[in-house]
Parts: structure tokens; sequence; C-alpha cells
């Protein structure tokens, strides 16, 4: 459920995120840190919570109390959820590369504080894991499968494996007319020295689209 806010309070809020903390820290440092971490987590969640209808337009302080207690713990239990794992099939059909790559990734260390596992022990990597990117960004694993999501979702259930890919290799031609247009080419987004977060995007996603393309 989302709540109405207007930009006056919104704006007032955001004025008023010093003091917020500092509210929680010194009240109680240890549990405020703990707080404050486990709502960093949750703003990284794609999962929702669920809360029931605002008490009214003007709650009393006891009302409004219970309700912020209410949320509180929502939020916690939400961000202190088991994170979702995947296995390396899993993750190469995620990522769109082979196996022996993501095996590779681990032991070139892409997958942030991931060892390698043992002969007899299958590699297991959680979504809440950080992966690096070719241009160096960081992201969570669940960030690359939730684009996985989006992307499937956006070509349709089509039966016919050929026509499905077709559809891809269109997809991913199109993309990258589109990143030519923005940038001219690749070589020039790459010697680019000061790259904003979306020219690290859109870098990481041209190297994935021709890399996808030589092997379809």
């Amino acid at each position: 459920m989302k709540f109405m806010v207007t930009q006056m309070e919104r704006q007032y809020a955001v004025t008023q995120a010093d003091g917020i903390v500092n509210a929680f820290l010194e009240a109680n440092p240890k549990l405020g840190d703990i707080f404050l971490r486990l709502l960093a987590n949750y703003a990284q969640s794609p999962t929702p919570i669920h809360l029931p209808e605002f008490p009214d337009l003007a709650p009393h302080q006891e009302e409004l109390k219970n309700y912020m207690v209410m949320v509180v713990k929502e939020i916690v239990s939400k961000a202190d959820a088991q994170p979702a794992e995947y296995k390396t099939s899993q993750l190469a059909e995620v990522f769109g590369v082979s196996i022996t790559t993501i095996h590779k990734w681990v032991e070139q260390g892409r997958f942030v504080g991931v060892e390698k596992g043992t002969k007899n022990k299958h590699l297991v990597i959680a979504d809440d894991v950080l992966w690096v990117s070719p241009s160096g960004r960081k992201m969570m694993v669940r960030e690359v499968a939730m684009n996985f999501e989006k992307q499937q979702n956006a070509l349709g259930n089509l039966e016919d494996e050929g026509a499905r890919k077709d559809n891809i290799i269109k997809s991913y031609r199109e993309e990258l007319v589109n990143l030519e247009a923005k940038h001219g080419s690749l070589e020039t987004l790459m010697q680019k020295q000061h790259k904003t977060d979306k020219d690290r995007d859109d870098l990481d996603n041209w190297l994935f689209y021709l890399d996808q393309l030589k092997n379809l």
C-alpha cells in the first residue's frame, strides 16, 4: 500500500533527515545502528510490506506511535528475510553466459566474497551478493535477476524456439543501434574519462549485447 505524500511533505522530511537519524542513534546507539542497517537492506528489497489503512488524517500521538511500531516491525521482518540462492546453472541463464564463465568470475573475485567451492560441493550464490560488472560497477545479483525476468516478460511466451531466438536477436540489435546513436561508438564510451552511473550501465549493456549476439 502506498500513501499519498505531498511534495511539500517530502521536502520537509528530507530536510529533517539528520534529526531523525540523530534521534535514532541518541536514544539507543546500538539499536539505532541495527535498525538503520536493516532499513538500508529493506530499501534494496523487492518485497513490499503490507499495512492496514492509516488511522486518519490527524491521528493521536498514541495511534501514530503504534502505527510506526507496526511499520518498523514489518520492515525489519522483510529486511532480514533469507535471500534467494542460485546454482551456477541458474546464474548462467540469468547472466546469459556459460557455467564455465560463472566459475571463472568466481575465481576472478567478480562475485564479492564468494569463494570457489570444493570438488564435491555445488556452488550456490545468494541474490544479495555483489557482482562486479565489466565496467567495474557493483550491483546485487538480485538486480541482474530482476532485469532478466523483465526481459523475458518483454519477449513474450513464444513456444517456437526459433521465433524466440529471432525476437531476442532483433531486440539486442535494436538496443545496439540506440546505444550507437547515443554514444557514437563503443570505443568512445569506453574511453570517456568521467562516466556517470548511466554511462556505466550503457557500457555493461553494450558489452552484454555484443557477447550474446556472438553466441546466438
